[in-house]
């Protein structure tokens, strides 16, 4: 008589097309990959394809070479402040790979607001962070290695002595390249990031060029963004709100230099009840636009401030933006794909969603003042 152990292993050899259990389970786990390569689930911790958390939400920003996406950006917690690379083919939640280390650090807040830009000079990539840092890749292969190369402390030059920089990032358009930044006077009663000051960088995008803008703003505006959409310049940012969510503005102009436009608020799909909700629980990071799907980006702080941001809701989301005329509206998304997403629906539609940015955090019940 056969033996039946035998006969099963025969029939999984001779039948064709027959899959082992293993490869069964690796062509679903594959499948389940590609069709959530473009969605986006907020309201999450976000892993990379090693299973290991995304560490890059300490002010990182998405910069695209060719056909992938790359995010840079700084561990948020607090015994390691280490700036790690990330790449993604498509954006999704779960699609983001580890690259390598760009710097090694141990605690602390550490070398924020990073952002990279390529210089076609030298051919190298440029990482530029809070500070103002320098990393430069030592090839050229996007993916490093890195090295830091110095720190510009904005007080050293003659004009900005009695000034300190704030939160920043790099924009770049062809061969030029700038940094926007949000400039604090010391010798000013707080609030004090009351200035914003764009620079255009050298060649080697390793130095300053020239002063292009030198803007005062409302108090405490923060975390400055630069891009454009049908040939105008778009400058977005934040407000106050500590480590908490917070407003998010914008400005337009025709060109760097100015004049920009009064500032005005970017819309949020719903509109926050509640002051930890502002931006849909998030700080401002960037504003991009994703094959004609514009997208926002913004951090939370679960290890700076726990109580407006819960561990399991995740350090950083990706919504939608849509627009009315030139001005964005962020719509609260749990989950969306970004490759199928209606993003010229009617605003009157976009105004209609209603889910809480936060789920299960209990909210305390404003009193109403009294006349």
């Amino acid at each position: 008589m056969l033996n039946m152990k035998k006969f099963i292993i025969l029939l999984i050899v001779l039948v064709p097309g027959t899959q082992s259990i293993a490869e069964s389970k690796d062509a679903a786990a594959m499948a389940n990959t590609n069709q959530s390569s473009t969605v986006i689930v907020n309201n999450s911790i976000w892993k990379d394809t090693d299973g290991n958390t995304v560490w890059a939400s300490l002010g990182g920003h998405i910069s695209k070479f060719d056909d992938t996406y790359y995010w840079v950006g700084t561990d948020p917690r607090k015994e390691d402040s280490s700036n790690r690379l990330y790449s993604s083919k498509t954006l999704g939640s779960n699609t983001w790979k580890y690259e390598s280390y760009v710097e090694k650090r141990k605690g602390g807040l550490g070398k924020r607001n990073c952002t990279m830009i390529y210089c076609p000079k030298t051919k190298k990539y440029v990482i530029i962070c809070k500070g103002i840092g320098f990393y430069q890749s030592k090839g050229s292969d996007v993916k490093g290695p890195y090295e830091y190369v110095k720190k510009i402390s904005i007080n050293k030059l003659s004009k900005y002595k009695k000034f300190a920089s704030g939160g920043m990032s790099a924009y770049q358009e062809g061969d030029d390249a700038y940094v926007i930044i949000s400039m604090k006077n010391h010798e000013m009663p707080a609030p004090r990031d009351i200035f914003c000051l764009i620079l255009k960088l050298s060649p080697d995008f390793l130095n300053f060029e020239k002063e292009i803008l030198w803007m005062p703003t409302e108090p405490q505006r923060e975390a400055f963004w630069l891009f454009k959409k049908d040939k105008k310049y778009y400058m977005t940012y934040d407000g106050p709100g500590g480590w908490m969510g917070s407003d998010c503005y914008y400005r337009t102009a025709d060109q760097l230099e100015g004049p920009w436009s009064e500032e005005k608020k970017i819309g949020m799909i719903p509109e926050p009840k509640y002051k930890e909700d502002r931006s849909h629980a998030s700080q401002h990071r960037y504003i991009m636009n994703i094959n004609g799907q514009w997208i926002y980006g913004g951090d939370r702080y679960p290890y700076q401030e726990p109580d407006s941001h819960p561990p399991e809701n995740g350090q950083h989301i990706i919504c939608p933006v849509i627009w009315d005329g030139e001005k964005p509206y962020v719509i609260w998304e749990d989950k969306w794909d970004i490759s199928k997403y209606d993003g010229n629906a009617k605003l009157a539609k976009a105004k209609s969603h209603v889910s809480e940015p936060l789920k299960g955090l209990p909210r305390k019940t404003k009193k109403k003042k009294k006349n």
